[in-house]
């Protein structure tokens, strides 16, 4: 509500609840509302507020209505994605974003419009398919996760590492970074392509960030016993090799002498 040109808060019977003393204010969702605050050098600061007023972050930059706990961040010309903390949680490299709803966000990126989708713990149940590397039959630890088969990163680098589409597996604890190079031979460091896990998993969201040849980019993940895995057309997009499905035979097909054809 806005009084003699300052933003604040009533309850329903009229009541001040939080004083007059913003410049702008917005709706409260998810328990927190987004204000602004001008300095005396004519900056503006965003500010998060709790329902009693309490201000529980302040930030430079823009940010919008927390949505589904989460709210639209910008920094250095791009958009991303933080909780009310200010953690980063989607990464700041698209071009403009849209609020959550149901789970979902549109997101533009390189001129091109996408959804994301907040990622929840799952259940992960063993992929039953049969899975052919260039026609060879390979025995993956793979889950299929909400409908889609997720593999781990380590066993797809280590298989491909003989073809043109190898890529190094990086980690750097100190940043919870996973970092992709495209091109380069991978190093092996010990379980690769091991048993497959028997029985139904919980899959967590993966919170590391993840760079593709030096670039911080968003990619679909989960932890499961402490191995990342992705989303197989996830990668094969990233990488550009063919990945195909032929439900009669139950058969998944990753191919390294094509390229990546959406579904």
């Amino acid at each position: 509500m806005e009084k003699d040109g300052k933003y604040g808060f009533i309850d329903k019977t009229g009541k001040e609840i939080i004083p007059f003393v913003y410049d702008s204010g917005g709706t409260f969702n998810d328990g927190v509302a987004v204000v602004k605050k001008f300095g005396k050098d004519g900056y503006g600061k965003y500010i998060y507020i709790d329902k009693t007023g309490k201000e529980i972050l302040s930030a430079d930059n823009l940010v919008d209505d927390i949505n589904e706990g989460l709210a639209a961040l910008y920094e250095n010309e791009k958009w991303g994605y933080a909780d009310k903390t200010g953690k980063i949680i989607v990464p700041l490299i698209y071009d403009f974003v849209l609020g959550f709803n149901d789970g979902i966000a549109a997101v533009q990126k390189d001129g091109k419009w996408s959804i994301l989708e907040i990622i929840k713990p799952a259940a992960a149940i063993p992929t039953a398919s049969i899975v052919l590397v260039n026609g060879i039959n390979k025995s993956f630890d793979a889950y299929n996760i909400n409908g889609s088969n997720y593999f781990k990163l380590r066993d797809l680098a280590y298989v491909l590492n003989d073809t043109e589409k190898r890529f190094e597996v990086g980690w750097k604890s100190e940043d919870n970074a996973i970092s992709l190079t495209s091109g380069k031979f991978y190093t092996p460091v010990g379980g690769e392509m091991s048993a497959k896990s028997a029985g139904n998993k919980t899959a967590t969201p993966t919170k590391s960030k993840i760079y593709l040849d030096g670039k911080e980019i968003n990619l679909t993940a989960y932890n499961i016993d402490g191995n990342n895995y992705f989303k197989l057309r996830d990668i094969g997009q990233a990488f550009d090799f063919g990945v195909t499905w032929d439900g009669a035979k139950n058969t998944i097909g990753i191919d390294t002498n094509t390229g990546y054809m959406p579904e």
